[in-house]
């Protein structure tokens, strides 16, 4: 039977690990701009451009994320399926906890207070939006190494 995997090759393991690098980089870049042409009207605003860093920071990570978590290992292997499967299916229940508790929360902090529903759900939505997925990866990818590791471990490599 041929088994066609939806995985990257292990080279785009580099190249995201490589792709996360520009995210410091694009920061001192930033600085650097910012300090020589501050008097200048080269930036406009200092919020605009940091808005616009931040979300251009936010697309890299995402990319470098997908990169690193979806590519295949050196050796890839059965076992390696069963780690990846685990991983992230404790990371969906983590993150379903994580959703459900901050929906509580967003709650119980409507229930306490006089302010308006729609203003702490679009707190919550934000924080959902931004922080969730970054959780979910970095989660993943940690359960994922710590099962090799320990594996590798085990058997004396």
């Amino acid at each position: 039977m041929n088994k066609k995997s939806i995985l990257m090759p292990h080279a785009c393991q580099k190249i995201g690990w490589w792709i996360l690098l520009l995210i410091p980089l694009m920061y001192g870049f930033y600085q650097i701009l910012y300090s020589c042409f501050r008097e200048t009207h080269l930036f406009a605003t200092v919020n605009d451009n940091s808005r616009f860093i931040t979300m251009v920071s936010y697309i890299v990570l995402a990319l470098s994320a997908f990169f690193i978590c979806l590519s295949k290992e050196k050796v890839e292997d059965e076992m390696i399926a069963q780690y990846r499967l685990k991983a992230v299916g404790i990371t969906a229940y983590v993150c379903f906890v994580l959703l459900i508790v901050l929906f509580i929360l967003a709650a119980f902090a409507h229930g306490f207070r006089k302010g308006d529903l729609p203003a702490v759900l679009f707190q919550v939505k934000n924080v959902v939006q931004m922080l969730l997925p970054f959780v979910a990866v970095a989660l993943y990818y940690l359960l994922f190494k710590g099962m090799l590791r320990s594996t590798r471990k085990g058997q004396g490599l």
